[in-house]
């Protein structure tokens, strides 16, 4: 039978927002949303609220797998009710999926995100990563830049903190406080970097942190007044 014409449905993993390729992978649900088998075992691993041990995550997986089984084969889930793809994230290539969990870790043990953290902040960099955050201007930052940019204003952001009248604890608020610090400093960073690698070409974003240990540069005093509200709508 010709497929001419027909809407073919995807389904995009949940946890690293690829497409499940399903001539190559099996289709996992869990809590109504989709995911490759692998990536699945690293969400069910990373849980917060609650530890699984490996039997748990054994028998989720079979559950998963044939709940995948009866979405694609008929599209209706447990409920009987059709199954909706998850929401599709934009498309990036596989090195710079690597990347982007890099950072995903690195900001994770930073602050300390909730589940829900997780999907909100990786939808920020994904954006910031193709150039559609409109905070930062439309400007495409790599996933390894953002990391190199934490890193190096480490002490400015830790000043910034220092001078604000009330503290921010919540993680989410306080990571996108930060990300507009960082946003800030693009230009600034730019500088400093072409200055530093302009006699070695070769040399990767992910090294050029390694130019700046113990280097203390001062910053003028910046104002604790962002616009947080204004900046969580950048994407």
């Amino acid at each position: 039978m010709s497929n001419v014409g027909k809407k073919i449905v995807q389904y995009y993993c949940e946890y690293c927002g690829k497409n499940i390729d399903l001539k190559n992978d099996e289709l996992y649900t869990f809590n109504k949303k989709y995911f490759h088998m692998d990536c699945l075992i690293t969400k069910l691993k990373r849980a917060r609220k609650h530890k699984y041990t490996p039997d748990e995550i054994e028998t989720i997986l079979k559950e998963s797998r044939e709940k995948g089984k009866i979405t694609v084969n008929n599209g209706k889930g447990k409920s009987g009710k059709k199954s909706n793809p998850s929401i599709r994230l934009p498309k990036i290539n596989s090195a710079e999926s690597e990347d982007l969990k890099f950072l995903l870790d690195f900001l994770d043990k930073k602050y300390h995100f909730t589940k829900a953290d997780i999907s909100f902040i990786k939808k920020s960099l994904i954006s910031l990563n193709n150039g559609t955050y409109k905070k930062a201007n439309r400007e495409k930052i790599s996933s390894e830049k953002l990391y190199n940019m934490f890193t190096y204003y480490e002490q400015t952001i830790n000043k910034a903190h220092a001078r604000l009248k009330n503290p921010i604890t919540n993680s989410r608020s306080l990571f996108y406080y930060d990300l507009a610090i960082i946003i800030s400093k693009y230009d600034e960073y730019d500088l400093i970097r072409n200055s530093s690698l302009k006699n070695d070409d070769t040399i990767h974003d992910f090294e050029v942190s390694n130019y700046f240990v113990g280097r203390n540069i001062d910053t003028e005093e910046e104002a604790d007044d962002i616009d947080l509200d204004a900046f969580l709508e950048g994407y």
